[in-house]
């Protein structure tokens, strides 16, 4: 397999960071993908052992492939459906073998950091998870990525934050890059939730609003109930667009719902600093017009840079601005 060797760091990114999540298709040609939309790209998912080891699919090629067009490569661990009885025997009597794992596979391999993403750590869990937090954080700040500054860490919540029972939220603020609040398909569940976080004490200058690029059954990509549905109207109190596919009515997110998810997110008096999406081959080819159309909402408005940066409240709002949010 062959890749471009020019670096093409220098290419204009998002304003704001955008984790974009790449899960399946090991078939698909990264090369295809829309690197100018995103700044971080997440590897997804490796799989925790009781013992602290991981077993990870590395796709080959991804991330000499992501630092070349600029855009940092993390590894997530965990997923829908890893086994919480692994994840509590790997945090709890196997902690320090499942950190020093962790940092030699992602430094062996050139990962720029990590996401952790157990869902979820109960209440149960809560003092010894954190203790883990702690001491990956550090490992993981003490390296450098290919950027030249520490390696970055993140974690995963869930819509309902409140039930969140073994995050110590006010602790894991002080210590992660990041923590990736999942909203799905409606801008009012993004409202609420978020609310309920910052609440809980986990700080807005760190807490990225994440979303998907599939239908609310979850069955369907967005790309394919746009060009194959019908297209029945918006929402606008949802911020979300209905279609009639496949003998049933679906909401999916569109150009526009992304883009007043962008609004809405840079307009707070503390700006949330970027978004996460699940996941690449849900819009992909992003030669394909209406994935081509969800990647320019999600990447924004553009600033000439080269390396990825939290947006400020006037700077979101002067990019998103110049982009009128109508239509679908």
């Amino acid at each position: 397999m062959t890749f471009p060797a020019a670096n093409m760091a220098a290419q204009e990114k998002p304003a704001y960071t955008v984790v974009v999540y790449l899960q399946g298709g090991k078939n698909i040609d990264i090369g295809s993908l829309a690197w100018n939309d995103m700044t971080h790209i997440a590897e997804a998912f490796a799989h925790v052992r009781a013992d602290g080891t991981i077993i990870n699919r590395k796709r080959e090629g991804l991330v000499s492939m992501a630092h070349n067009r600029g855009v940092r490569c993390i590894l997530s661990i965990g997923g829908m459906g890893d086994s919480n009885e692994n994840w509590r025997q790997a945090i709890g009597l196997n902690q320090d073998a499942f950190v020093k794992n962790i940092m030699d596979y992602i430094t062996a391999n050139n990962y720029d950091g990590v996401d952790v993403d157990w869902e979820f750590p109960q209440a149960q869990d809560l003092d010894t998870f954190t203790g883990f937090m702690i001491k990956l954080s550090v490992a993981v700040h003490s390296t450098k990525g290919y950027y030249g500054k520490p390696k970055e860490i993140m974690f995963c919540i869930c819509e309902a934050p409140e039930s969140n029972g073994g995050y110590n939220y006010p602790s894991l603020g002080k210590i992660v890059d990041y923590g990736i609040l999942m909203s799905y398909n409606y801008l009012p569940l993004a409202e609420k939730a978020s609310q309920i976080l910052l609440d809980l004490g986990f700080p807005a200058k760190k807490t990225l609003i994440g979303f998907g690029l599939f239908d609310n059954t979850g069955t369907s990509t967005a790309v394919r109930v746009i060009n194959e549905g019908n297209y029945i109207g918006y929402d606008e109190n949802m911020e979300s667009a209905g279609y009639y596919y496949k003998g049933a009515t679906v909401t999916v997110n569109t150009a526009r719902s992304i883009r007043a998810r962008l609004k809405w997110a840079f307009s707070r008096p503390t700006p949330f600093p970027g978004i996460a999406v699940w996941q690449a081959t849900y819009a992909y080819p992003s030669s394909d017009k209406s994935a081509a159309d969800l990647w320019s909402a999600i990447g924004g408005g553009y600033v000439s840079q080269t390396e990825p940066q939290s947006l400020t409240a006037s700077a979101g709002k002067k990019a998103l601005d110049k982009v009128d949010v109508e239509g679908k």
